[in-house]
């Protein structure tokens, strides 16, 4: 079986240029959805938020410019795409009143992907040769959610 995890690169690209252009987007990202920057499914959408993250945790506010600058001081303007990729998502955002939405979704493809994740394990668990019923019953239960 050869899956594609969940994710919604149009829901990526637009909360994080939400976030570059409108206030709000920030706090609903940041504070009410609270997104983790591994809840992205792109590195480079990963290595951006945790830019803007970093940021909105010293109080800083969060334009294509200081993101950027960010970035290139973390070492991972390049990881990220690059200063025009950067400022491109502030060009491509289509609604940013829709970040909340867009965030919530960013979160519901990451629970996806660690669910199928924890899938996998415990059918390497299933699959392991040499244990008792109650040895895979018990280390399936241990798997991470």
């Amino acid at each position: 079986m050869n899956l594609i995890p969940a994710h919604d690169l149009d829901a990526e690209t637009n909360l994080l240029g939400a976030m570059l252009v409108y206030v709000p987007a920030v706090e609903w990202a940041i504070e009410e959805i609270a997104l983790d920057p591994g809840d992205f499914y792109l590195d480079r959408h990963q290595a951006i938020y945790a830019g803007m993250l970093e940021l909105h945790l010293h109080g800083r506010s969060l334009d294509s410019i200081t993101v950027t600058d960010e970035l290139r001081r973390q070492g991972k303007l390049d990881e990220a795409g690059g200063q025009e990729y950067v400022f491109g998502l502030a060009e491509k955002v289509e609604a940013a009143g829709n970040a909340a939405s867009f965030a919530r979704i960013v979160s519901e493809k990451a629970t996806l992907r660690r669910m199928l994740a924890t899938s996998y394990e415990i059918q390497e668990v299933i699959d392991a040769p040499g244990l008792s019923l109650e040895e895979r019953i018990d280390q399936a239960e241990k798997a991470p959610n």
